[in-house]
């Protein structure tokens, strides 16, 4: 996985699974109009990502009501700050545990089109990228303008501060637009 978290290289298996599981990824993967194969891929991948992770860390998990009661009980830089403290420290070791480069590319393949699309940070991601080394991500979601002003701030001083660009924000109700450009 060095460097490039989405590698093509597969191993063809043969395992043995329960009739009962089996049967249900065959009905989830029917149900998501995707091969049963592909439905077992992305069980092993998120197993790799966030089942190991998981179990030893242990965090609690809301839904998004709960998360929600929350967002709107708690101050906005205790959020920041629980923010910062995941992206400066947390961050770095998801990295390196699964051998991926700590780059601005892979942040934004590997953190936001990956990880905060599967975890509910947001609900969509988009990456645009120009020919002046600049790139626009759209990140949209259903938690408001709170919501957006807090992913916004850390998600910019995060990008800022690690690979020293600049990054410019707009922020919506229910979206965020980081403009990033190098230095």
């Amino acid at each position: 996985m060095r460097g490039n978290p989405k590698i093509n290289n597969k191993t063809n298996i043969t395992l043995s699974v329960e009739n009962e599981i089996i049967n249900n990824i065959k009905q989830e993967a029917e149900i998501g109009n995707t091969s049963v194969s592909a439905k077992v891929n992305r069980i092993l991948n998120d197993y790799v990502l966030f089942g190991k992770y998981f179990a030893e860390k242990r965090p609690v998990m809301f839904t998004p009501p709960i998360f929600r009661y929350f967002l709107d009980k708690v101050d906005e830089k205790i959020w920041l700050d629980a923010w910062t403290i995941s992206l400066s420290e947390i961050t770095p070791q998801v990295f390196a545990m699964h051998n991926v480069d700590f780059t601005l590319d892979n942040v934004i393949n590997y953190m936001f089109g990956d990880i905060g699309l599967r975890i509910g940070t947001f609900d969509r991601f988009t990456c645009d990228s120009n020919s002046m080394n600049s790139r626009k991500l759209v990140m949209e979601h259903k938690y408001g303008i709170k919501w957006s002003k807090i992913l916004s701030s850390a998600f910019s001083n995060m990008l800022e501060k690690k690979f020293n660009c600049r990054v410019y924000s707009k922020i919506f109700p229910n979206a965020l637009v980081l403009e990033i450009s190098e230095r």
